[in-house]
Formats: structure tokens, sequence, C-alpha cells
């Protein structure tokens, strides 16, 4: 897909955010902030948010929908049908009087109906999305049945509004709506919609509709109906979903619930409207188990008042932890570390009060994950949402345990913001367990100077390094794992990364990539770093995270990130006393990124970089695609891999010659995007927790075709381990794919959509594939075959034996590693990417590995003396405690290995010994610890017989 996790997607839902809640826009300082309640607030957070845009590249507009100017019924017939088979069941369609299908039906008559909604899922989780004409009003339009509800065709619509836009775009007038139907031609899919408003001069799409900005690419949006839906004080519509929620007994029937956006200000007579109206258009099964579940601290406050008095429905209220048993836990993210507890929920703290040095416990899973060292929630989370992706990129403990937010002894405990021990575990066999441990903040202290890691910087390149770099050529001459790092900070991590893919045979990466080295960056940039350097050394800088966005994103999406009115207050009074400071004068334009965003390229640079793509991709037809994909020099770098900080684009060669809607999508605009990411708050975030010296870093960039949507046969993720011990053959990999499209590396958080789990075993050179779970959107839930998944084995796993060879090449014989541990990103693409000319002849169906990179942890946290001992450099990885110990004259080394590491080397309770002198007569044997890691100091606090334990779900 068009971005990477992290930064850009939170940006992304805060944009949408941005242009729903108009009527709350407000001055600050003179630059227009927008006050929300959360990031993506306005989208209802797991509910719903912009999605990537569609493909570039559709089919054109077609008569099909028959044009008609009659009025519409005034009552739907009642007729169903399902002329369309989707995975095991028939998609129900419905045509009105006027002969149009809108792609949504009136009822569900079976629970096949709805699994046929929801993708053809029948089982798990799974969501129908629906829209309410005239929710507390049906009688006051008498142009449509007042008990109508409109069930959306999962397989067809992403967005609520996309329905209301579609029929109005077909001639077809909008129930509860005012608003004319347009005249102009007519569609029969949303990609075929994009395809024409993309072609549109600016400024004249009609109705409401607009552009807006998701992950650099655009999405059709209409600012109307949500302010119709969830902005507005009486409402027109409403809408939610379905969601079909598992029960803890899995013999048991699962529960249907009613799920409202996150910022649904709803009333007790809206939730009784709500059920009124979609219980008559469910079957039984469905309706007499309907349930409301609580998202918000409004509803919240909704539903007591509603329990209180006892209202109508106030026995069908339910909170997602009333459906997990108590105290059942699971683990997303393994590991150990400590910090102050943070509660954030009623009679607790904000969201935005965390700090990296919390623990932060939340009932609900958040919309965001602000800076923390731990996150545990008390409803379950989604293994691949997005604050599961950003935990497990950072590498802190997560975990839920339902009711932890009932627990009265870590209440109180944080209440006082009490010290604590966070030890989050999973065995081999799957069984979690969660143990929370006060200590002392003396002990607190002692941790903290052991955990904090070295300050580490890039080295400085030379100004006269080429400004594209061919890759291919690079590969070609087998460079040593020595010449791939010395060219790690002129390429980047992700373009060095590349090199590895290109040199091993039988592979088909992306065709033709090439580098844009940190040059053109470090020119870009050279006018604006005595500004960048004053901003970031300033004091007021670091006096508070919320002075930090200011300066790096300015005021944009600032009110999302920071809701609460001492926030707003905090943002006047800054930009009010740095008015005429350097500070204020970096907020006043817009922040960091901005300021190097608005910058002009070097003109015979971008012809330089124009020249070479040209004659490149001299080939690809005119309007493909061209992705920048960001390559920082501070990514894979050691024991920090930086992934999902920075933010990818699409850019066109003939963009100017491609039309209005490519205007923005030029060469030069996706490298000033590109290169500002660099400076984004989560980033800086991010690089200041690993000690990283911000200003010697820069961004590359790896160019390829970008991957056209509707040619991705699959995409997923993979991860290679070469195992210790037995064979140095044996590893594992494991595959996370999903069907089409749909982003595995940054799932949508608004959709249930879980890829299909694989895990393949080689042992003794025998290899089996294990299926943990099914993908939510294929037939079938299958996503690759067998033969499939071992072809993505034999290539990854030709990739990790070059990757060790060339590191054990460089490594004494006593230092050579066995284990090995890579990240891959992968798709499986039709024929025809990328796209040619015409006349050229077509690339082949294939599979394609976009990305490798380490996930080897570092050792710059050891001393010296440790570094170079003869041990093997996997086990030093992931050494937790380092001893010499001398007997009798006798030197050896003993080293114990951290369990939350993996994989498991085998060594946490009995050490690998490495002796280096004959062992002579008995005698007394000294032991000198050379290194003890911060989680060793950690699990001796936690094991001690009068810890202070209070949450252990082990009991």
């Amino acid at each position: 897909m068009s971005s990477e996790p992290g930064t850009n997607q939170r940006r992304a839902d805060v944009q949408h955010v941005m242009s729903l809640r108009g009527p709350s826009r407000r001055w600050i300082g003179g630059v227009v902030t927008t006050l929300c309640i959360v990031a993506s607030a306005c989208t209802g957070g797991n509910t719903e948010s912009t999605p990537d845009n569609p493909s570039s590249t559709v089919a054109s507009p077609t008569t099909a929908a028959p044009r008609t100017t009659a009025a519409p019924r005034t009552t739907a017939p009642d007729t169903v049908t399902a002329p369309t088979t989707i995975g095991p069941e028939a998609t129900p369609t419905f045509v009105d009087s006027n002969g149009f299908n809108d792609h949504t039906v009136p009822r569900m008559r079976s629970i096949e109906d709805f699994n046929a909604l929801a993708h053809g899922n029948d089982t798990g989780q799974a969501t129908v999305k629906f829209v309410v004409p005239r929710l507390l009003d049906p009688a006051g339009d008498s142009t449509f049945d007042g008990s109508s509800v409109h069930w959306a065709d999962g397989n067809f619509y992403r967005l609520h509004d996309e329905w209301y836009w579609f029929r109005l775009l077909n001639g077809q007038s909008v129930p509860g709506f005012a608003e004319s139907p347009v005249n102009g031609p007519r569609f029969t899919t949303i990609d075929e919609v994009y395809s024409w408003a993309k072609r549109q001069p600016p400024g004249t799409l009609p109705l409401d509709l607009t552009w807006i900005q998701q992950d650099g690419d655009n999405r059709l949006y209409s600012p109307r109906f949500y302010e119709e839906s969830v902005g507005a004080p009486t409402r027109t519509y409403g809408v939610g979903s379905l969601i079909r929620f598992p029960d803890r007994d899995p013999s048991a029937p699962p529960h249907w619930l009613i799920q409202l956006e996150y910022t649904d200000l709803v009333s007790s007579e809206e939730v009784a409207a709500y059920f009124d109206r979609l219980r008559p258009t469910l079957p039984a099964e469905i309706g007499d188990r309907l349930r409301w579940v609580i998202r918000s601290p409004q509803q919240e406050a909704t539903a007591r008042a509603m329990i209180a008095g006892k209202l109508e429905y106030h026995d069908r209220v339910v909170h997602f932890s009333d459906l997990v048993a108590p105290g059942t836990v699971s683990v997303y993210g393994q590991g150990i570390t400590a910090g102050r507890l943070l509660y954030v929920g009623d009679g607790g703290r904000q969201l935005s009060e965390s700090t990296g040095g919390d623990i932060l416990i939340t009932e609900r899973v958040p919309d965001w994950l602000p800076p923390a060292s731990a996150l545990i929630t008390s409803d379950p989370q989604t293994p691949l949402a997005h604050v599961s992706l950003l935990a497990r990129n950072r590498g802190i403990p997560n975990a839920s345990l339902s009711g932890i937010h009932l627990n009265p002894g870590l209440r109180q405990a944080a209440v006082s913001r009490g010290y604590a021990v966070v030890v989050a575990q999973q065995a081999p066999d799957g069984a979690s367990t969660l143990r929370i441990l006060l200590i002392t903040p003396e002990q607190f202290n002692n941790w903290r100077q052991k955990d904090a890691p070295p300050p580490t910087s890039v080295d400085p390149v030379s100004s006269d390094i080429p400004a594209v770099m061919d890759l291919t050529s690079i590969a070609r001459k087998n460079p040593s794992a020595r010449a791939i790092d010395r060219l790690r900070p002129i390429l980047g991590g992700k373009s060095a990364g590349f090199l590895s893919l290109l040199a091993t045979p039988g592979l088909t990466p992306p065709p033709t990539p090439v580098a844009i080295s940190v040059g053109p960056y470090v020119e870009h940039l050279k006018p604006l770093r005595p500004t960048i350097e004053a901003a970031i050394t300033d004091p007021a800088f670091f006096s508070s995270p919320r002075a930090r966005w200011l300066v790096l994103e300015g005021t944009d999406d600032f009110s999302t990130m920071f809701p609460n009115q001492a926030d707003h207050a905090f943002a006047e009074s800054f930009i009010a006393d740095q008015a005429t400071t350097p500070l204020g004068k970096v907020v006043a334009a817009g922040g960091l990124r901005q300021m190097i965003e608005d910058r002009t390229v070097n003109g015979r640079t971008l012809q330089e970089i124009t020249t070479t793509l040209s004659r490149t991709y001299a080939d690809y037809a005119l309007d493909a695609g061209l992705r920048f994909r960001s390559s920082s020099s501070v990514e894979d770098i050691e024991g920090f891999n930086g992934a999902g900080l920075y933010t990818s684009y699409t850019g066109y060669l003939n963009a100017k010659q491609l039309g209005p809607e490519f205007q923005d999508k030029t060469i030069e605009r996706a490298l000033r995007r590109a290169w500002a990411s660099y400076w984004s708050f989560e980033a800086f975030q991010e690089r200041s927790r690993e000690n990283i010296d911000h200003l010697s870093g820069a961004m590359g960039l790896t160019v390829h075709a970008r991957f056209d949507d509707e040619l991705e046969q699959n995409n997923g993720v993979a991860t290679f381990t070469f195992l210790r011990g037995g064979s140095g053959s044996d590893a594992t990999l494991e595959i996370n794919v999903q069907a089409g499209s749909v982003d595995v590396t940054n799932p949508d958080p608004t959709r249930n959509d879980l890829p299909e789990v694989l895990r393949l075993v080689r042992l003794n050179d025998e290899l089996t594939v294990q299926r943990v779970s099914g993908s939510t959107i294929a037939p079938g839930g299958q996503v690759v075959t067998d033969a499939q998944a071992k072809e993505l084995f034999a290539q990854t796993a030709a990739v990790a034996d070059l990757w060790r060879t060339r590191e054990n090449a460089a490594l004494a014989s006593t230092r050579q590693m066995q284990t090995l541990v890579l990240d891959f990103e992968f798709k499986t693409m039709a024929q025809g990417w990328p796209r040619l000319r015409e006349g050229r002849p077509p690339y082949p169906p294939r599979l394609v590995i976009r990305q490798v990179r380490s996930l080897e942890p570092g050792i710059r946290s050891l001393p010296e003396e440790a570094k170079s001992l003869p041990i093997p450099l996997d086990i030093l990885r992931r050494s937790s405690r380092i001893n010499a110990v001398t007997c009798g004259g006798a030197a050896r080394f003993e080293v114990l290995t951290d369990p939350f590491r993996s994989p498991d080397m085998g060594y946490t309770k009995d050490p690998f010994v490495r002796q280096v002198t004959s062992p002579g007569p008995d005698g007394p044997c000294t032991v000198r610890t050379l290194y003890e890691s911060s989680d060793k100091y950690l699990e001796s606090l936690a094991s001690q017989p009068n810890a202070l334990v209070i949450i252990d779900s082990s009991k």
C-alpha cells in the first residue's frame, strides 16, 4: 500500500478529524485550530477513518445505472435477492422501484446475510456498517419508509458517506436529505467515481465533495454527511456498525453489538431510537441479543443515566470488558520494563499526560499511543490494531487484562503515581501471563541508569556523493557486510536492505530500484539547519511534549493530540510568549515539517533526479506512479530499526500532463514531503528515547514502481528466524498475509480485517506448514496455498543465508553466529505490474519481496570489554549477564541470555560457557560481572520473595 505504519496513519486520521469538526474551530494566536476529543475521534477511532486512496488506475465510468427523474418511492419494496456470491454466502441485494441498486439492503433476514455483507466472514469478529435516516423523526420525511435502515455491503463500501454521494451522483435522491441528485455520468463502482472525480478541474466537483489527504493519497469526502450524522446537534442520520463479538465460551452464541462513532454525543432517547430502528430489520437471533457497547466517556455518562433512571434499554448496555472473562490476559508484545503507573479513565489522567517513563493503564484501547514504557488495557486488543503495531515497533510490553481498571490496589498505586515493574510474557504453548509489582524510587532510578542507551550518531557523509545511485549495479559487486555498513549512512536503511535482495539469486524484488542518497536532503536542509539546531536545543522546546509538537508539527492537529482546556491554554501561552523568538517564528511558519515541505528543491538537483528517473523508467506507462519510500540513515542501525516512523509518497514523472488531480503529486512534492517526515513529532520522540543525535541523521529514499492496488493479489509481512542449536539450516517463518491490497503492515483500524497467519518450520531439512488462523476476508480464510507459502520460505531463507554468510565472514570463528532474525514485506502481483507503455511485453505474475531489515538486538549497551569477547555474536546480542570467572588460574566467560529476546537461545538458566585457558589445579574461584542488562536487574527485583505484587494473572 501507500504508506508505512506509524505517524502517517495517525496524521491521516487527524486530518479527517479536522475536516469533520468545522463548527468547533477556534483561533490560537491567529492560527486556526480544531478542537476534537482524541485522535481520530471524529471518525470514531476504531469505527471509521479515511481509507487509503483507491486505485489510481480504474475503469472509466459507464452508464450502467439507469438515469431517471421519477420520484423516489414512499415505501421500499420488501424484496431482497441474492444474485452474487462472495465467499460462502450469497450477498443480498435490494433494487428499488427506480431499478437502482445502491448496494445496501433494508434488512438482514439471516446470519448468512450478515456474513455475506461482512466480507463472507463466518467466524470470529465481523462488522457491517449501517445508516439510519431520520433517526428520531422517521415520519418527518414522507419520501421513504420511516422504518428503513440501510445495511451497507462491506464488499462495496468502506465508509459511510460513500453511500450518500454514490446515490446522488447516480441521479438518486437520498432519504432525509433535500440535496438534489446530480445530472451527469453514471457509475457502477466507487472506483469509477474516483476515476471520474480525478479528471475534474479543481473546485468543480458537485455536491460538497472535496479531496482530503490520506497517507499521501486523496480520499473523496462529503463534510455535510458527517455534520448531519455525527456533528449536528439535531442529527439527520444515525450511523454506526453492527459487530459480532465471540463469547468467552466458544460453545456459546456470539454477542451482537451496536457500536457508534466515538464522538457520537448520543442521548438516551437516541440510544432507544437505534434499538427501535435496527431490531425490526434483523433476524430474531440477532435482534433479540442486540446490545449497545460503550466507547467513550460521554457515552458512559449517558449509559449511567439510563441505568440510574431505568430508562428504556438500560439493560442492553455493555462494555467490551464485560464480554471477556475477568482476569483473561492476552500478551501482544512481551517484555519486562519499569515506570510510573498512569491510569487513564474515570478518576484518572488524560492520555496526553503520558510520558516515555509511564506504564499506561486504560480501560479501553486508546485511539493513539502516546510515549509510554508499557501499555495495559482492560478491553482486548486486535493484534494488528494501530496501537499494537506501534507498541511492537517501540519494543514495549503490551497486554490486555480484563478488569484491570477495577483493581483497587492498582488504582490506589496509580493515584500516587507509584513506581512498578511490568512483566508480560507468552509461553511457547501460547499461555500469557502478566505481573505488576511495586518498587521503590531508588530501585527505579537504578534501573534507569542501567537502561539508558549510550548516545549514538550516524557518521557524516561526503558532500560530493551522487544524488541518485543504481542499487542493482551496487548489488552486482556483492558488497561485504562491512561495505554495506559503510553505504548505509549514504543510502539509508531501506536502500541498504535492497542490496541483499538484489544480490540473492532467484528473487524478484521491484525491478530497477534506485536510491536517492541523503545528499539532496542534506543540501535541502542546509539553509534551515541553524534554525533547526536552535529550535531543538532551546530549553523551551524540551519543556513539554506539547511544546515539541507545536515546534515540529505546528498548530495543525495540536488540539486532537492534546484535547484538554489546559492544553489549549498552554498553546495560547506558548505562542504568545514565543511570538518574537526563533521558536515562535517556526510555529508561525507551520512547524519544522512545513518549513521543509515549503522550501523549493535545488533546480540542478531536481533535474538530475528527474532525468535519471525518466531514463530508468522510460518504459513505464505515462500514468504509472513511482513510490518514494523513506530510507532514513538512522533506520536499521545498531539495535534500532525505526520501523514505521517516516512517511512514503507517490510521485509521477508526468504529473503536470496527467490532469488536475495529479498536480500535487510531482516528483518534487514527493521528495519534500518524505524528507520532512524525518522531523515528525513521533519520529523525534522515538529517536530521543534511543539517545540518537537527530542532526546526524538524514533522509534518503528508495524509488521503484508504486504497487497498484488492483494488481495486488495478496500482501503481507514475514519474520524469518534461524534457530539456535541443531542444524544450521533449522528455521521458522512466521507469515501474516492478507488478500488483495488490504494492508497488513498498516491495517485500517476501523475494520476487523484479520490476515491469514501461517508458521513454517524447517527441522533437519524437513519443512512443515502450520496454519494458525485464517483471513477474515478471503473465501475459506485461505490467502496462500502451501506451495506459495513454501516459495516464500525458500526466497526468504535464501536472503537470510546470504545475510548470515556476509556477517560471519567479517567475524572470527569464535564469534560467528547461528541465529538471525530478519523481517520481510512482500506482495504477490498480477501480470502487468509495473504497468508499461503500450507494446511492451508485460511483466508476469510473481512474488515480490519489497523490503528486508534485521530485527537483531544491538550490543551498543555492552561495555567495550564485553563487545569483543570470543562469544558468538547472536548470544552477545541477547545477553542478560556476562561474567568473567577464574578458578585456579583457569579463565572462562559465562553468558546468560534474555528470555524476552526472541528466539530463546537456551541459556536462560544454564549459561553459555567459553573456556579461554585450560583448567589447572583446583583453586578458589572469583567472579567478575562484566555486564548485567537492565532487564536482568528487573528480573531480580521481580523474583524477590518479598516483592509487593499487585497484579499476577497466573494466580
